[in-house]
């Protein structure tokens, strides 16, 4: 009996005393009850299961029981969530039938074969890292050939040939010099003879792997560096030597002028000679000596005039060395800066060698003119005093 206010309602219960549970509009009939015309259910017999969940998160198990259903009543169904996110009973696993399909013997032929697989991939791979190996090492011989290598790290240079090879080549028949490197193919070896742009001057010289190209880049960068001091020295004495040009040509200069007026008096005083000749007028001894004197200083201006020209000649060549030196001088700088080809790296002996013929001409000449010019300054002395030697 329930009582609202003045309102009494009786209430009949088919179950007995126990009141019935409410259900929710989103639940299920159990499975194994009975339901009745107006829906009403009979609660089955307690079993046990697991509980579900209000959105089905929980795990349940269909619970097969001969529930009989109403007209209206659904079919009993299995328990699930309410959006279905339960699991159900796993399926047997297809391992099982795999296995009874195939049988152990097809399992152990298939594993055994999967095993060769990969064994010969590591083989495989193992065999190209080795190959990599062997073909970035020096002297690695090859498995056959203990006289040849697999490195493929070599290359040929050609290096100008020592006093002691030159003398080992002469002892050595053609055929048999230069010897052969060990561990280089016989081909290569070869072709690296039959290559040499002079086989005179320069022998080929094997290179292997990254260390001996470094020791090779460090000497010649050490080469670099001592003819980088030697052209230092020579632009050092060229420098002197044309300063010194320099006050030679200014010293030139002053003796021209006297030159210039030593000829127009001796001009003047063979004019009168002259004049006294044509006057028939007898020559004293002192006139004859001064006219000998004379003519030997003409000789001497003449002289004088010639080695002006040498000096002249010497001056375009020498300005001409100067401009091969200037060339050098700017060889050397793109050398400094990393832009220098492979050729500039060492100066011609040629050339330096015509410098050097060129300063010591050079010097030699002037030497010459200083002694000419001191010559004639002594005579140019002794003709203002009268013809009296002069003390030196």
């Amino acid at each position: 009996m329930v009582t609202w206010g003045q309102n009494t309602v009786n209430v009949f219960n088919n179950s007995g005393s126990t009141p019935a549970p409410a259900s929710s509009g989103f639940s299920t009939p159990t499975a194994g009850s009975s339901t009745s015309f107006f829906g009403s259910s009979t609660p089955a017999p307690a079993t046990p299961s697991t509980p579900t969940t209000g959105f089905g998160f929980g795990q349940s198990k269909p619970i097969q029981s001969p529930g009989s259903s109403s007209l209206f009543s659904p079919a009993p169904a299995p328990s699930t969530g309410g959006f279905g996110f339960g699991s159900t009973t796993p399926a047997p696993a297809t391992n099982t039938a795999f296995a009874n399909v195939l049988g152990a013997p097809q399992q152990t032929a298939l594993q055994a074969h999967m095993n060769a697989g990969a064994q010969q991939e590591a083989s495989r791979l193992e065999n190209q890292l080795r190959q990599l190996h062997a073909a970035y090492t020096p002297n690695h011989p090859q498995p056959h050939q203990s006289q040849e290598t697999t490195c493929r790290f070599q290359h040929i240079f050609y290096d100008p040939i020592t006093q002691a090879q030159r003398l080992e080549k002469l002892s050595l028949p053609n055929s048999h010099y230069p010897p052969k490197p060990p561990h280089i193919p016989s081909e290569t070896w070869h072709q690296a003879l039959t290559q040499n742009p002079d086989p005179e001057e320069y022998i080929p010289t094997l290179v292997t792997s990254a260390s001996g190209l470094h020791s090779r880049i460090v000497a010649q960068q050490s080469k670099m560096k001592l003819h980088d001091n030697y052209i230092t020295v020579l632009d050092e004495t060229l420098e002197k030597r044309k300063k010194f040009h320099e006050a030679v040509l200014v010293q030139l200069q002053e003796y021209n002028r006297k030159n210039i007026l030593l000829r127009s008096r001796l001009q003047n005083m063979m004019r009168k000679f002259e004049i006294c000749r044509g006057k028939n007028v007898p020559l004293q001894e002192a006139e004859r000596e001064a006219v000998r004197k004379l003519m030997e200083i003409n000789q001497m201006v003449k002289q004088v005039d010639r080695m002006m020209e040498v000096v002249k000649r010497d001056g375009e060549d020498y300005a001409q060395k100067w401009r091969v030196l200037q060339q050098e001088k700017e060889r050397r700088r793109r050398m400094s800066s990393g832009t220098a080809d492979a050729g500039d790296v060492e100066i011609e002996e040629p050339v330096k060698e015509e410098v050097m013929e060129l300063l010591n001409g050079h010097r030699k000449g002037i030497d010459e003119m200083i002694k000419v010019v001191k010559k004639g300054e002594r005579d140019v002395e002794i003709m203002k005093n009268d013809g009296r030697p002069v003390r030196v």
